[in-house]
């Protein structure tokens, strides 16, 4: 099952430090990851996720280099999505479809072999997109 996190009022003009969490029930657990070399895996993001994250860039008139950043939610049990105008100073950078996408060095471990999504669903009548970390789509 994805892990989803809703981002319809979350970030608002001006409000470029909301989190969102993103579950991510199914994936190994974060406190026993040791840091390995992600060499050869890396998040991919869908064309769909790229447009909603440079929509949210553009609706907080972010400035240019702003992206989605994936970190740890603190207790190392969950990932939170959040808006920012740059890179921390060890994050992993990914860039797909026009979005750039920082990576915590514990998200990028956790998310190497995944692909970023957004979906639309239907939630109490109202259409919501969500964010979604799906297991990533072999081509061949």
């Amino acid at each position: 099952m994805p892990g989803y996190v809703r981002a319809p009022t979350a970030f608002r003009r001006g409000n470029s430090t909301a989190r969102l969490r993103l579950d991510i029930s199914g994936l190994p657990t974060l406190r026993s990851r040791a840091p390995t070399p992600t060499v050869g895996r890396m998040l991919a993001i869908t064309e769909s996720a790229a447009e909603a994250i440079n929509a949210l860039v553009s609706l907080n008139e972010m400035p240019e280099g702003s992206g989605a950043r994936i970190a740890t939610d603190g207790q190392g049990e969950g990932l939170e999505l959040a808006l920012v105008p740059s890179p921390a100073q060890d994050d992993t950078v990914v860039q797909g479809s026009g979005a750039t996408v920082y990576l915590e060095n514990t998200a990028a471990q956790v998310l190497g072999d995944k692909m970023l999504d957004v979906e639309r669903v239907e939630e109490n009548g109202e259409e919501q997109m969500r964010f979604a970390i799906v297991p990533h789509q072999q081509q061949g």
